[in-house]
């Protein structure tokens, strides 16, 4: 069966909570809404063998009220086939977690969570992996301030080059 007529099939399944199917390149891209994602997306784990998650990513879209759009890039290595599910999320919509399906979901969530504060609902561990516990905000939010946090490493920082190399020459 071909990506198509799988997604032919999920629109079937899941008809009101498909929004829109899109294909670039060569790849198919279903955005879903947060009724239907968990069910969805068990769907082409057991039905379709997509047994492989190989990504969950997150992009800020500032303006919008669900605020980051959660892609998930889903591979089935029986069929050699890849399929995207997006879902808008991150305001009053808190997706579902897929751990119960990919074991792999776990750190990538949490990671989705950590740098865009999308929150994942029945994780089993929901916590900051890459900034510490007390990091004020989300650094990868579009309206993050950069220079909110001064970052210490220990070393001298210079700001100005000196003007002359390694050597002692005068650099041009």
């Amino acid at each position: 069966m071909t990506v198509p007529e799988i997604i032919d099939k999920l629109k079937e399944e899941f008809e009101i909570g498909i929004l829109k199917v899109t294909e670039f390149r060569g790849d198919f891209w279903v955005q879903v809404n947060n009724e239907v994602h968990h069910d969805l997306m068990e769907t082409l784990y057991r039905k379709y063998n997509f047994e492989f998650l190989s990504d969950i990513v997150g992009v800020d879209y500032p303006r919008r009220n669900e605020r980051a759009d959660v892609i998930y890039n889903l591979y089935s290595i029986k069929n050699n086939q890849r399929i995207f599910i997006k879902l808008q999320a991150g305001g009053e919509v808190k997706p579902r977690s897929v751990t119960d399906i990919w074991n792999g979901a776990d750190w990538m969530e949490r990671e989705v969570y950590d740098l865009l504060g999308v929150q994942f609902t029945n994780h089993p561990n929901l916590k900051r992996i890459l900034m510490r516990d007390d990091f004020p905000g989300h650094p990868l939010r579009k309206d993050f301030t950069l220079t909110s946090d001064e970052v210490d490493f220990g070393v001298p920082i210079r700001t100005k080059p000196s003007g002359k190399g390694e050597l002692g020459e005068k650099l041009e």
